[in-house]
């Protein structure tokens, strides 16, 4: 194995990884090109391909009494979570080595409709079930899903697409894994394997062919994506025009039919039979016979909790706790009715400062899957999710109550397992890192915090400075008379779990928008400094979008609304707890002055944080009105913590020009918000910023509403092509609405701006 390849197969598990597997890109010879590597990514040689198993308990006992309620299979989203983390982290790893890089979003963003090379859609920008087998991770079987040989389906899987020339991992080649027992189809609430059935479909990879029933996937969806109640008579066929009128009859008149999302019993009912037993006392779906057991001895236990700590530590969880099942009995909770062999639960928390959850949430579902997947390396099954409430237990378990003296909060996680826990009830010490020092170098400690946490890029502004600028921003936009029109959504009541809301009928309306800047004290009265921090997109992914032959968007999405966001929402998590527990507050905001408008995927427009970043010192305004840095163009993403500490603040930038004025902004722009041939100015401390007078509601109608023609999110199927007229009405807007497509909707396609893939500011000047 060639040292690169070695290092990367590390990264990927220091990430979280429990398997991966490494293909070349001729393994898909026998793939349509639309929806090879090489169709997402020309320039790709390898597909790095990682899976998360997502634990053996919540899989087994998930929707035991109602097919329709995963209960604890609720960890599977936490897979997810942990997935995009994985998948973004090592894409921006492999770009700092100067390796391109595309991570391929795990789930969501995908194709439902026929596309050129997969007749009956339902395809993402690749297919990670088929980039495992490639990968030699397992084998397709008969429910067409990769079965591995360690978890059976039980793994969330991501690829990661690649230039660099890595050693190819061989093939599976060991006993089938699918011995076709007909669990799946027998247990299949839709019945999709044996209704509406045409024929058989195949997957060859070299001399590996897998044969699965083409089954009709509109039925398949019923309950997985659309969320709907898979226990109703369902007419035949189904199709999208049926699944969009029932969505319409839940939404009007029969809310009860939504149910929110469901384990495919697919994944429930299959292992591997090298590895499945029966125990109907346990469960109805067979059991996955694991490799590792428990050492019940005393020693044992303690070595689980002692490795249970250490990998707290490096999640960096600030509290940590457990007691025994009796402790739980005698406050009336019975640990048991959800787990059969608990013992004991486990809590655990993450806290944030007053004000600044941040991606504490999404957080808690990484770290619970991990400290899960510890314990049960150790031999013991173990469930992330339950009824029962983490906050009521941590209290049981002799954990502190939040709000705290200085109104902090905390998110609770809990997790019930079959490990022992060795004491009453007791918490375990963690000790913290050292808190920024209160004196000193605090401004250098801030800094060296947020790069540590994944910055890029970090600047500092004074809160007199910031104040001048909205000063200057108030006389270009208060008074603006500008509206906004927003999805209200339907009133849903009884909902039972997740549900993303697809086929839903648009329920729009009009609203003015009031363009007045916000000022420091809307955030934080008493605020001396602004921390601006940025991170630089995935260059490979804002090149390739929407190339041919593939035509794929959802990896740019993934990564420039999302992602990086939440990448950004860690590193302000994380330097607003130091900056805490130094004795400072600290407040988050995307878009400090709230000029920005959205995206179509429902994060703010990439113009948010801008003008508190060129007073941070981080780059200037182009004439397109992003925000360009030296280093990286327009290609980053910045958030602000507005905060009460003394810090030194950052010059202006003051080089030369880094827009080009090369007109591509205007020109690519895909509803011509930027052709008018005005500008605006603002003056700050000598500094004038000048960008082009940009038409808000007809950018909006591209990349917030996506209704206009080649906006980018037909790239993921949308089939939304409103001519705009030169007038644009609130009334227009409204209408088409409601006449858009609603099931490549907001969070399920992206709109691409062409002002910030188009410009060329981050290339090498005469580059």
């Amino acid at each position: 194995m060639n040292p690169l390849t070695a290092q990367i197969k590390d990264k990927c598990r220091e990430l979280g990884a429990d398997l991966v597997g490494i293909a070349g890109v001729d393994r898909w010879a026998n793939a349509p090109v639309e929806h090879s590597p090489q169709g997402v990514m020309p320039g790709a040689r390898t597909v790095v391909v990682c899976g998360i198993h997502f634990l053996d308990a919540p899989t087994e006992l998930g929707q035991e009494a109602d097919v329709r309620v995963p209960g604890p299979a609720l960890s599977e989203m936490d897979a997810s979570s942990s997935l995009e983390y994985l998948a973004y982290r090592l894409a921006k790893y492999l770009q700092g080595r100067g390796i391109a890089a595309i991570p391929i979003r795990q789930s969501g963003i995908w194709s439902y409709r026929p596309r050129p090379g997969a007749d009956r859609g339902w395809i993402g920008d690749i297919c990670s079930y088929y980039a495992a087998a490639c990968a030699g991770l397992g084998e397709i079987g008969w429910n067409n899903l990769c079965i591995t040989p360690e978890f059976g389906p039980r793994v969330r899987l991501v690829s990661i697409l690649t230039d660099a020339d890595l050693d190819p991992d061989p093939l599976y080649d060991g006993e089938p894994l699918c011995d076709r027992c007909m669990l799946c189809a027998q247990n299949c609430p839709t019945e999709c394997f044996d209704r509406e059935v045409k024929g058989m479909l195949q997957v060859r990879i070299e001399d590996k062919t897998f044969e699965f029933p083409n089954r009709n996937l509109w039925r398949c969806a019923i309950g997985e994506n659309f969320q709907l109640d898979v226990c109703r008579h369902w007419p035949e066929p189904v199709t999208e025009e049926s699944i969009t009128q029932q969505v319409r009859l839940a939404a009007n008149e029969h809310p009860e039919w939504i149910y929110g999302w469901k384990m495919g019993m697919c994944l429930k009912y299959c292992v591997p039979p090298q590895r499945r037993y029966f125990d109907s006392d346990y469960s109805k779906s067979p059991r996955r016979r694991r490799d590792e057991r428990p050492d019940e001895t005393p020693q044992g236990g303690q070595r689980a909790l002692d490795a249970l700590v250490d990998e707290a530590r490096k999640l960096e969880i600030q509290y940590l706790a457990g007691a025994p099942a009796e402790v739980f009995s005698r406050a009336g909770i019975d640990l048991q009715a959800e787990l059969p062999d608990a013992r004991s639960a486990i809590v655990f928390g993450i806290t944030f400062p007053q004000g600044c959850s941040l991606s504490s949430s999404r957080e808690g579902r990484v770290d619970q899957l991990r400290l899960g997947r510890m314990i049960q390396r150790h031999g013991y099954s173990v469930i992330p999710h339950s009824t029962i409430d983490a906050a009521q237990a941590a209290a049981l378990c002799g954990l502190p109550s939040f709000p705290d003296e200085r109104g902090s909060g905390v998110e609770w996680r809990l997790l019930l397992t079959a490990m022992p826990w060795p004491q009453e009830a007791a918490s375990v010490a963690l000790t913290p890192e050292p808190a920024i020092p209160p004196v000193g170098d605090l401004t250098g400690t801030v800094k060296t915090l947020a790069r540590e946490a994944g910055a890029d890029l970090v600047g500092i502004a004074s809160a007199e400075r910031v104040k001048k600028l909205r000063e200057a921003l108030d006389a270009v936009y208060s008074g603006q008379d500008h509206y906004e029109v927003v999805d209200k959504g339907w009133p849903l009541k009884g909902l039972r779990n997740i549900w993303g809301g697809q086929a839903m009928p648009y329920n729009p309306e009009a609203r003015q928008r009031d363009l007045t800047p916000k000022s420091l004290d809307d955030y934080l009265p008493g605020a001396r400094s602004v921390i601006v921090v940025g991170v630089e997109h995935i260059h490979a992914s804002v090149d390739d979008v929407g190339v041919e032959p593939g035509l794929k968007a959802g990896h740019y999405g993934a990564g420039v609304h999302g992602e990086a966001l939440a990448t950004l929402d860690h590193i302000m998590l994380r330097v607003a707890r130091k900056l805490a527990e130094a004795g400072y507050r600290a407040v988050p905001t995307k878009d400090l002055f709230g000029l920005a408008s959205r995206s179509y995927i429902g994060a703010p427009a990439l113009t948010a944080g801008r003008f508190e970043a060129v007073a941070a010192g981080l780059g200037e305004i182009g004439e397109s009105g992003l925000l360009l840095t030296p280093k990286y163009g327009a290609r980053q993403r910045v958030s602000a913590l507005i905060t009460d500490a003394p810090l030194a603040q950052d010059a202006l930038y003051a080089d030369e020009d880094i827009c080009r004025h090369c007109g591509n902004c205007a020109r690519t722009c895909m509803v011509g918000a930027l052709s008018g041939d005005g500008t605006v100015s603002v003056e700050l401390e000598g500094k004038t910023l000048t960008w082009r007078a940009i038409d808000q509601v007809r950018c909006d109608c591209g990349c917030r509403y996506g209704l206009a023609p080649d906006c980018g999110v037909q790239l993921t199927g949308n089939t939304n092509a409103f001519e705009l007229p030169e007038q644009i009405t609130p009334e227009f807007i409204c209408e088409a609405m409601r006449q858009a497509d609603c099931i490549q909707r907001p969070g399920y396609a992206t709109a691409v701006e062409r002002c910030m893939t188009s410009c060329p500011a981050h290339l090498p000047r005469g580059g």
